[in-house]
């Protein structure tokens, strides 16, 4: 069994060997790097414990490592613990519970990521006090990848896998359960493209996906009875996400935009469905339009995050358009409403989403890049481009507007990918993890 050093011990000596980067704005930390990690992807599983495990994959400028994946456990107080190698690549991770994880992702052979149509999907769960316990292999997912994973606080984990264009599975493990259970098979054809997967308190999952240019969801109850699938909206080339409330509401937000070797091809339109429990969805609510706006102003993935913050309340962040530059929003969804939406970056200044995180107590963190006019730099052509640096907007528990905008990353630094954002729910600290220059990096900031 793949063991995990808690953080308490360990986290002294890493952060000690850190070097201080004192550009963040306080009351952020100055980012820290974390020993081993690659400048590639980032997945973040935050546990009701308040401790959290960082997955990225591991550093190769120095020749080829152990293993292809690193996870890192970070303590509640944010510092760092030794990493350990995990045999998977591609992965993502999920808390539950006071100290569980999931992780999902391809898997290696003689430690070494192998192609994607040779690779299975691969799963395995952990506590950040006990480890990581072995990686196992899903029957039948060969060439398959992992598109999304999710929990609940129970520890019912879902994911949903398939290949890049095709038909998809969900597979699910209730808690206290022995292994997953594919429990819906969904047709797709070669047109096919994202799904995301939810679980709500009760073990009930949600699945969103796009086929053939429309938009489609289904639901499995805790006893396996599937529900009819609905058909949401238009939905080609979509970036989606997924929830299901306290109540048994379930929610579906995407953003969908086709786009042609960088050149968009269509509008970019941010959408919202949503239905009771036990009820079929409602009309699909139209948020966002942007028009094509030419080579690279096309919208960065994620596009629009949905995140529960508490019984039958949901935060919905997107990316959109003021008419001049790309701007990044977020509204409140109480009872399936969409409320008001807030613009979080600054007028005149170009930005795209990179996540968002909330606790029970209805704190929130968005995390978003500045700098990029979709994907590409802003700026005009030949002439200085801007960097794109990592800003956080934070709402505290009790609050209904969010604060000034925070810088996290090193300005001279172009952060190419999206950030990823978790909140302790113990005591309201925020996480921000990024790539960073050839170094993945955390950064956290206390509650309020």
């Amino acid at each position: 069994m793949n063991r995990l050093v808690p953080p308490v011990a360990a986290a002294l000596a890493t952060l000690a060997a850190l070097p201080a980067l004192a550009y963040a704005d306080a009351p952020w930390s100055p980012p820290a790097a974390l020993p081993g990690a690659g400048d590639i992807s980032v997945s973040v599983a935050m546990t009701a414990s308040g401790a959290s495990a960082v997955l990225t994959w591991a550093d190769r400028s120095h020749g080829t490592p152990a293993t292809p994946s690193l996870l890192t456990p970070v303590g509640s107080d944010g510092s760092l613990g030794t990493p350990v190698g995990v045999d998977l690549f591609d992965g993502r991770a999920v808390g539950f519970g006071g100290t569980g994880y999931a992780l999902a992702g391809g898997s290696t052979v003689d430690h070494r990521a192998i192609a994607g149509d040779q690779a299975s999907v691969v799963v395995g769960l952990g506590s950040v006090d006990r480890g990581l316990g072995p990686i196992g292999k899903l029957p039948g997912t060969k060439g398959q990848v992992v598109l999304d994973l999710a929990a609940d606080a129970r520890g019912d984990v879902a994911l949903v896998t398939g290949k890049a264009t095709g038909s998809r599975s969900v597979w699910r493990l209730l808690a206290g359960g022995h292994g997953f259970r594919r429990v819906l098979d969904i047709p797709a054809g070669a047109t096919s493209g994202h799904a995301a997967v939810a679980v709500g308190t009760h073990g009930e999952t949600l699945v969103a996906w796009s086929d053939d240019g429309e938009l489609f969801a289904r639901d499995v109850s805790r006893k396996g009875a599937v529900g009819m699938t609905a058909r949401l909206g238009p939905g080609r080339g979509a970036s989606i996400d997924a929830a299901v409330d306290g109540t048994g509401r379930r929610l579906v937000a995407w953003d969908s935009q086709t786009v042609d070797e960088g050149e968009p091809t269509s509008p970019a339109v941010t959408r919202f469905a949503t239905a009771k429990a036990g009820r079929p969805f409602g009309t699909t609510r139209t948020l966002e339009t942007i028009a094509a706006l030419g080579t690279g102003h096309y919208v960065h993935a994620p596009g629009v995050r949905l995140v529960l913050d508490g019984g039958s309340r949901a935060l919905l962040a997107w990316t959109g358009h003021d008419a001049t530059t790309f701007v990044v929003k977020a509204a409140e969804v109480v009872g399936g409403r969409v409320g008001a939406s807030a613009v979080l970056s600054p007028a005149g200044t170009d930005a795209v989403l990179g996540d968002a995180a909330t606790d029970p107590a209805g704190a929130a963190t968005v995390l978003w890049r500045a700098g990029v006019a979709g994907s590409d730099s802003s700026g005009p052509l030949g002439g200085p481009r801007a960097v794109s640096r990592v800003f956080a907007s934070v709402r505290a528990a009790g609050a209904t507007t969010f604060g000034r905008r925070e810088a996290i990353s090193d300005p001279a630094v172009y952060i190419s990918e999206s950030p990823a954002a978790a909140i302790d729910p113990t005591n309201g600290r925020s996480l921000a993890v990024f790539p960073s220059g050839t170094a993945i990096v955390v950064a956290t900031r206390p509650a309020g």
